[in-house]
């Protein structure tokens, strides 16, 4: 079974039935992650495991993941809503205007192989209005519907452009968001309520991570003197990363926890807010 990094249960799951809760799990090459909440969104449960980084979803990373969903109890439970999270860097944004689902392949295949063994699907957003095309192993998208049949599929991307926009709509011009999750580095763009740009980039070190951000300040004009950045995903105050990025960008601060969620004391005394906003945000997706 893989590694457990985080495991919190807060004492109202032992009286509470899963059959009036929901639950959002989150899968990708480096980790699953899932939660549990209630109809009042009270967090009741929190696990996340390590999977190898050296896997992937064609090898050992699916047989991981295959064995988790057979052992871990909480999983083989009865909700009264299931969300599926899939992490992955093959995806993109179409216009819904444009939109025809009869050329999902023709519009992936300009900017990604598809291979017989990949399944397509896409999601709605609703700001801005457009679908979110993806791929994912045809062996975990019959995995997922094994498991969980009645379970919603959504990208990690379009949770988090969900998330982010709800950050933003308070703030007026230009903002910019940026999710970390291992070795992939996702950067969100909003100007007045508009979705700007929303890409993702693979890094190998700090430099990597550092020329991304500043290329994307370039490109829409942005002074790193005064735009402020939010950090979410897998990145820490000691980090070399986040220390980095304070010697060229002026304002950098961690997203909060989102303010939907009742979270208990056993959450709150061990987690830092700004972490698992992905998987909070594929919790609250419609």
């Amino acid at each position: 079974m893989g590694k457990i990094e985080l495991e919190i249960f807060e004492d109202k799951l032992q009286n509470k039935s899963t059959e009036n809760c929901n639950l959002s799990v989150l899968i990708g090459t480096d980790r699953l992650s899932y939660l549990v909440c209630d109809e009042a969104w009270q967090l009741l449960a929190f696990k996340s495991y390590r999977i190898p980084p050296a896997s992937s979803f064609q090898g050992n990373a699916f047989q991981y993941i295959s064995e988790l969903l057979q052992l871990d109890k909480l999983l083989q439970k009865k909700y009264a809503a299931v969300r599926l999270g899939v992490v992955n860097q093959y995806a993109t944004l179409i216009p819904e205007r444009l939109f025809d689902e009869k050329e999902q392949t023709a519009y992936l295949i300009n900017l990604l192989p598809i291979h017989e063994n990949e399944t397509l699907l896409n999601n709605k957003l609703e700001k801005p209005a457009a679908r979110q095309l993806f791929k994912l192993p045809s062996d975990l998208y019959r995995l997922m519907q094994s498991y969980f049949p009645a379970g919603r599929i959504l990208h990690a991307y379009t949770c988090l452009i969900n998330g982010f926009l709800k950050l933003h709509e308070a703030d007026a011009g230009n903002q910019v968001f940026a999710n970390v999750r291992s070795d992939v580095l996702h950067i969100v763009v909003f100007n007045e309520g508009t979705l700007s740009f929303s890409n993702s980039f693979k890094f190998t070190d700090v430099k990597d991570f550092i020329y991304y951000v500043l290329m994307v300040y370039k490109q829409f004009g942005l002074n790193p003197n005064e735009q402020k950045l939010l950090l979410s995903g897998y990145i820490r105050r000691e980090s070399e990363i986040y220390k980095l990025l304070y010697r060229y960008i002026r304002y950098v601060e961690f997203v909060p926890f989102p303010k939907e969620f009742l979270f208990g004391s056993n959450f709150i005394s061990t987690v830092e807010e700004h972490t698992y906003f992905d998987l909070f945000q594929l919790a609250l997706c419609e």
